[in-house]
């Protein structure tokens, strides 16, 4: 407990001085960490940290027979005991501001923020190149991870880990006789695990690639036995009219939990549309369907988000009229109705002279819309209203290429973003970083894996206490790729 001295700083129990108190690091320079004065006067003799036989009380009084005794009643006397947020640096604590209050340098734990908690790579079972490209939290805190295993010829990847410490619980493939890759990752209320990816067929001069989306249990989570088995119930892929490269990079679910909500592309390589379909949790046949482009050129999406009142938002890519040129942009998809929906509106940044993409999208706690991708191959977020119009955008200013994948909002409005940044040898570099609700850095993290080659972070979760999880690949002394999971304090 604080209270106020003579100097007219303020000061913090601490067991370790005569006085029993200590200025605190915001007082004047000659106070600042030291020791009160026994009696409170900074004219007498100063108390020091190891004089061992003082003991303080929130009354203010001591034991030590220097004291000023107080000849009216006795006083409650209740031992002070030294704690996170006294703005003195204890010896189990790493940092103390004076406050218990996360991620505002030092968290209520007396943790700095951005701390890593704990780094995680994981290999596949096929060898090769592994990939990380989505992950989600169980009922029980624990994560699941979506991706791609052995590489461009390898199987959609689930892994479920630990949330305390990182380390892998089980991973499965979704193995069929062709390539697939599951880019997305949803989890309901009864803990069942949906992801959404795509297919490749084996004689893609007829059909050539499906969105593709399957449901799983792992019977080892929610109580059940540790060896027990994932079920798949049930599987299902999506081909558009034109047999084209029809492609699933994002899901997300009903605020009402009866659907969950696929996001991509599908067409022919000259009328490529957004593809975003709607499916009972109980699969496998969707209940809506929306095959549209919001330009007559090419367009897709790459990211999308369902907020509380079943509004369903997308992010991605278009092509412009000059020379292939593409413009991000987001939109608006309306309620289903029957097995169909249409857009409500859609915006375009349109930056006029380079290359646009928008892959990432949240819902900000003041109603907006928050998106990131990049712009001319430099790392964007834009904040928008729920009407498309633009209200703020960052780009990064640097002179490497740079790119944000993921982006995710905390329980304080604060936001994350993730994705890389080019070094300058050209390689990849994972990048992490939160700001605060105005958009100003709170802090950052740049991981440059063990070999060279190329890392980066896709996808970023926050928990219930707003630590933050983020998932990519990252290149391994031995020169593969691997699943790369960290987790951050606030």
């Amino acid at each position: 407990m604080g209270r106020c001295e003579p100097s007219g700083y303020c000061s913090f129990a601490d067991l370790r001085c005569e006085s029993g108190a200590r200025y605190s690091r915001f007082a004047s320079p000659p106070l600042a960490g030291r020791c009160t004065t026994v009696g409170g006067s900074e004219g007498g003799s100063s108390s020091t940290a190891d004089d061992g036989f003082d003991t303080a009380f929130e009354d203010g009084s001591s034991s030590s027979a220097s004291a000023v005794v107080d000849a009216g009643p006795p006083a409650v006397r209740t031992p002070v005991v030294p704690a996170c947020g006294n703005g003195y640096l204890e010896d189990t604590e790493i940092c103390d501001d004076g406050n218990l209050v996360d991620a505002d340098g030092c968290n209520v734990d007396c943790v700095p923020s951005g701390t890593v908690r704990w780094t995680t790579l994981q290999q596949g079972d096929a060898g090769g190149n592994d990939y990380g490209f989505a992950l989600a939290l169980l009922p029980d805190g624990n994560i699941i991870t979506a991706g791609r295993s052995a590489g461009d010829s390898g199987d959609a990847w689930f892994s479920r880990f630990d949330a305390v410490d990182g380390s892998l619980l089980r991973k499965w493939l979704n193995s069929t006789e062709q390539p697939e890759e599951a880019r997305a990752v949803v989890i309901d209320d009864a803990a069942n695990i949906y992801g959404a990816g795509w297919y490749r067929w084996a004689d893609t001069s007829t059909r050539r690639e499906d969105q593709l989306i399957g449901a799983y249990f792992d019977h080892a989570i929610e109580g059940g036995e540790p060896g027990g088995a994932v079920e798949q119930l049930w599987l299902h892929r999506a081909d558009s009219p034109a047999h084209g490269d029809d492609r699933s990079y994002a899901a997300a679910l009903r605020a009402n939990r009866t659907q969950v909500v696929v996001f991509g592309k599908g067409g022919a390589d000259t009328d490529i549309d957004s593809f975003v379909r709607g499916y009972p949790l109980g699969g496998p046949t969707p209940a809506w369907s929306s095959l549209a482009g919001i330009d007559a050129r090419a367009d897709e999406v790459r990211a999308g988000v369902v907020d509380a009142d079943e509004h369903i938002y997308a992010a991605g890519v278009v092509t412009t009229n000059n020379n292939g040129r593409t413009d991000a942009w987001i939109g608006e998809l309306g309620a289903p109705v029957g097995t169909s929906a249409t857009w409500l509106w859609h915006a375009r940044l349109g930056t006029a002279t380079v290359d646009e993409l928008a892959q990432a999208i949240a819902v900000a706690d003041d109603d907006t819309l928050l998106v990131g991708g990049h712009v001319g191959l430099r790392a964007m977020w834009a904040r928008f209203d729920r009407a498309g119009l633009e209200l703020e955008r960052w780009v990064d200013p640097g002179d490497q290429i740079s790119e944000i994948h993921g982006i995710a909002v905390d329980g304080t409005g604060a936001f994350v973003t993730v994705g890389y940044v080019e070094s300058l040898a050209h390689l990849e570099d994972i990048t992490v970083t939160k700001y605060d609700v105005t958009g100003t850095r709170a802090w950052a993290d740049r991981y440059d894996g063990d070999a060279s080659g190329n890392d980066r972070a896709r996808a970023v979760v926050v928990t219930e206490d707003d630590d933050v999880i983020v998932v990519g690949h990252a290149v391994t002394a031995l020169g593969a790729s691997d699943l790369w999971l960290r987790r951050y304090a606030p």
